[in-house]
């Protein structure tokens, strides 16, 4: 027996076996492509997961904000005329660093002044450059304080310079040794006899 074949409207027929190996095909072809998106979602999660082992803990965030606002004022003390610059957590500032739900860190510091200002990342690190704007800027009370602060010390040193200066200054006459000052002293005392022996032996 042949193949049964099916008339289609315009005069022409199909044989319904390579009909159902075309359906077989697409079975197919669907297969291969819902393995390829699965290949390809892995391939995408990978790198995520890695990213989240190599990310840097909450510790490790503060710590490296701390270095940087160290490093800087370190760095910015001459500019500012401040001889002894630092600042310190929990006395000039307050941190605020935490994961969101992406476990992206999110950063966030409060100046003295009471201004709350977002810290943006680079890449998976936190950058302070709108801290250190905040600081230069003359919106900042606090910043203001620790300079007026830095200006009376620096007076008050400049005084006590110059009382120092002033009190070891030359005086103008020579000053006398111990051993000089013993000298005369002897000097003067056999002297003394000398001159009652010389009155006494003068006439009346």
């Amino acid at each position: 027996m042949g193949n049964q074949r099916k008339f289609s409207d315009d005069g022409e027929y199909e044989n319904e076996e390579t009909e159902n190996d075309s359906r077989n095909f697409d079975y197919i072809d669907e297969y291969i492509h819902c393995l390829n998106i699965n290949r390809y979602s892995r391939g995408l999660t990978l790198p995520t997961q890695e990213a989240k082992t190599s990310s840097l803990s909450l510790a490790e965030h503060k710590s490296h904000v701390l270095q940087l606002i160290k490093k800087w004022c370190h760095d910015n003390k001459e500019n500012l005329n401040l001889e002894n610059f630092q600042l310190e957590e929990d006395t000039d500032f307050t941190l605020d660093i935490e994961f969101d739900q992406n476990s992206n860190v999110q950063a966030n510091i409060e100046c003295k002044c009471g201004r709350m200002i977002s810290l943006p990342r680079n890449g998976s690190k936190i950058q302070m450059s709108n801290y250190y704007k905040h600081l230069y800027s003359l919106g900042c009370s606090h910043m203001k304080g620790i300079k007026k602060d830095g200006q009376k010390l620096q007076v008050q040193q400049q005084q006590l310079q110059s009382t120092i200066s002033t009190s070891c200054a030359p005086i103008s006459q020579p000053c006398m040794s111990p051993a000089e000052a013993c000298t005369n002293k002897t000097t003067d005392t056999q002297l003394a006899p000398s001159e009652s022996s010389t009155s006494r032996s003068q006439p009346n």
